[in-house]
């Protein structure tokens, strides 16, 4: 990953933390992430800025399962998790 990429992913990952303690003690879970997806589109951010920042989601849950810190289930679950892109492409093929 070039510098200008790490830089924009480590602010995605800063950004989410950011909310993520603003907001009522939450587990880490698949309900949590889409909870942030949904403040991001209500914040109306561009799609490709919703799908970066929840790819940034997606790695911390996967290092966490890699860690040991989260479980497997509860990590695939966030994974799970697409942007607005991804649905809108979804619902308009679907």
């Amino acid at each position: 990953m070039s510098t200008s990429g790490q830089r924009t992913y480590d602010h995605a990952i800063r950004e989410f933390v950011r909310w993520y303690c603003s907001e009522p003690r939450l587990a880490f879970n698949r309900t949590v992430v889409l909870r942030y997806r949904i403040h991001l589109e209500q914040r109306q951010n561009a799609p490709s800025t919703i799908s970066l920042r929840l790819a940034a989601v997606r790695r911390i849950a996967y290092e966490a399962a890699d860690g040991g810190l989260l479980s497997p289930e509860l990590a695939a679950g966030i994974r799970r998790v697409k942007g607005s892109a991804a649905l809108a492409s979804a619902s308009a093929t679907g």
